[in-house]
Formats: C-alpha cells, structure tokens, sequence
C-alpha cells in the first residue's frame, strides 16, 4: 500500500468510528478529532476531508464503496448530504419530544440529546422557513407540521384533522359525537374545538378535496352512518361473522373493515377464532399496527379498499 493510501485509509477511519458514534458523517468544517470522537485542536480536520470526499469522481470503486458505507452519497453534493442530516436531526428531536419547542440554545449531534459542539436546530428550522426550497424539502418539513407553503386554511384544517387523528389512535374509531370539543382530541374540554361538528361538516362538504377524502379515509372516516352500517352488516354475513358477539365493528368504518379482512386473509390469520369473536386487529390503533405488524391504515386502505372515495 502506497503512503496517498495509507494516509486515506487513516483518514477514513476516523470519519468510520464519527459516523457509528453519531449517526452521520457529518463533521462541522472546524471540527479536528484524533479518535473520531471528540473534539481536539491539535487533531486532524475532519469535517473538512469529508467536505473534500463528495462529488469526488477521480475515486476508485472500492473507495465509493468505502464512503457509501457510511453514508456519504457520491451522487449528491455536500449542501444536499448537509440538508438532509439536519433535517434527520429535527425529525428525531421532534418524534422523541413530540413538538418542535426546541431552545434556542440547544445544540446536538443525534436529535436527542445536548452537545456542546451540535448543531442549533432551532436556528436551522428559522433559516428554512425564509428559505427557496425544493418540493421535496417542503414535503419533508410538513411531516414536522411546519406548514411551510400552506395558506391559514389549510393549516386550520390540518390542525383539525390532527385532533381526528389524535381521537382514533385513542379510541379506535371516528364515531365522535356531535357535542364533544377537545384540546388535545381525547379529552373533552369545554373551551376546546368543536371536533365531532367539524367532522360532520367533511362528511356533508359536497367539495371536499380528493387528498382529504383518503386522509379522513386513513383514519377510519365513516361518510354515512346507515350506509356504512348496512355494508358491515353485509360483509359479515359473507364471512360469518357473529355481529352480536361483535357489536363495536359497527363504529368501524366499512373501508377499514373489508381492509382489515382481506389483510386476514392474505396472511391465511383466522377472521374469527373458536369462539366467533373477530381478530383483535379490527380494534387495535394505528400507532399498534405498526408496531405489531409494521403496517399502517394508509397501507392497508391503499391496497384493499375496494372505494378510495366516500361511501354514502
């Protein structure tokens, strides 16, 4: 081995062991490190070699590989490898805490948790906000509930819509009464929103966007009562399902039903057990799909329903 390679392969080590601490490989330019991990003004420029290693098309296949293990891309630049990782950071502050109130002062290298020599989400999230973003950066950002690009109406529909989600996740249907109003969408609060009026109003709303027909959809929407009550009878007449051994599949909507059904089947899972009662996942949240089955209600909907669109 040649000294050019045996000083890369140094190099790259110490960019090896960052990226298995941290996740990433993404070393701040200033950052000069003799282990890989800490910081040390005498050590080696690190962040710097990796700025250097993207978009570098004089490198051999092995070296590309090398890189591609630990995540640097050599089909993308710096500035996109650099977008990305930050925003992997905010999306894992925001799953752990739940909410983006993310202190001006905080700094770190995983999402998580403080360090001193982090990134400042906070700032990085106000800088994107007066940003040109792409499309696809501005998708990303509304999966945080940033509503980036949204006017006030869709953002209070939104709103709305996320108290609905909040109230199937918790109850396990969309049969909100008329009266209920909620802060947090599973407990009533008198000077909550009204969610079980404005869940009427989408049913009755003759212009109702086609997106939000299949989100509503996603999270169990029943359209019409009586028509959504006459299809489940129906179907479980076809499998013989025992409705009064099984009376709360009458709050489900029919999409989520049949999906549910045909999921069953597929998997040759027994709709009914010894009993007659129906299997546990007709009831079970969408946050328990996923972890007990690592689906969704999107997923299942999408793949089986036989109507993406209202049933009335």
């Amino acid at each position: 081995m040649n000294e050019l390679i045996k000083i890369w392969e140094e190099h790259f080590k110490l960019a090896q062991i960052y990226y298995n601490h941290y996740g990433n490989a993404l070393a701040k330019h200033n950052f000069k490190t003799s282990d890989g991990v800490n910081y040390n003004p005498s050590g080696f420029k690190l962040g710097t070699w990796i700025y250097h290693q993207f978009n570098n098309y004089s490198y051999s296949t092995e070296k590309i590989k090398k890189l591609e293990s630990i995540g640097i891309d050599h089909n993308i630049n710096y500035h996109d490898y650099k977008w990305n990782t930050i925003y992997n950071l905010v999306y894992n502050y925001y799953k752990h805490y739940k909410n983006l109130n993310i202190d001006s002062n905080f700094r770190t290298l995983d999402g998580i948790n403080y360090h001193k020599d982090g990134y400042k989400l906070n700032s990085w999230i106000k800088t994107q906000l007066k940003s040109n973003l792409n499309k696809e950066q501005i998708k990303k950002l509304n999966k945080l509930n940033l509503n980036i690009g949204k006017n006030k109406f869709d953002i209070i529909w939104d709103k709305y819509y996320l108290l609905a989600v909040n109230y199937y996740n918790h109850y396990g249907n969309l049969k909100v009464p008329v009266t209920f109003k909620t802060l947090d969408g599973i407990n009533y609060n008198e000077s909550g929103i009204k969610l079980g009026s404005w869940l009427s109003m989408q049913r009755t709303n003759k212009y109702l966007e086609e997106n939000r027909i299949i989100r509503l959809n996603n999270i169990g929407m029943i359209w019409s009562i009586r028509k959504n009550k006459t299809s489940i009878i129906n179907i479980c007449k076809k499998y013989n399902i025992n409705i009064n051994k099984n009376k709360s599949i009458l709050k489900k909507s029919y999409n989520e039903v049949y999906a549910k059904i045909c999921y069953l089947i597929d998997l040759n899972i027994p709709i009914i057990d010894e009993n007659g009662i129906i299997n546990n996942i007709m009831y079970i949240s969408n946050k328990n799909l996923e972890l007990n089955y690592n689906i969704n209600m999107e997923y299942l909907i999408n793949k089986y329903s036989k109507n993406k669109s209202k049933i009335k």
